[in-house]
């Protein structure tokens, strides 16, 4: 099940639609697949990445509820700042 946070849903409406197509494709093939996706960790830090193109998305899961939390959707060049 995938949960957006409120930060998620105000940046990801900024989006170009192009570029929003391509981050619920994205989203989705993450969400299908969550157990046995490689997850990619941010350093130091407890999000994950999903990468789409120029753009990142920040997430965290819990297995046991099979849940995605979306938390970010930001440029390359923002989002690690």
């Amino acid at each position: 099940m995938i949960v957006p946070s409120r930060t998620f849903q105000k940046q990801f409406e900024k989006l170009d639609s192009q570029i929003q197509k391509r981050v619920i494709a994205k989203v989705e093939e993450l969400d299908a697949g969550l157990s046995h996706w490689q997850h990619e960790r941010l350093q130091g830090r407890a999000e994950y990445k999903l990468r789409v193109g120029d753009w990142r998305v920040l997430y965290v899961f819990d297995l046991s509820k099979t849940e995605l939390h979306l938390l970010t959707v930001r440029h390359r060049r923002e989002v690690y700042r």
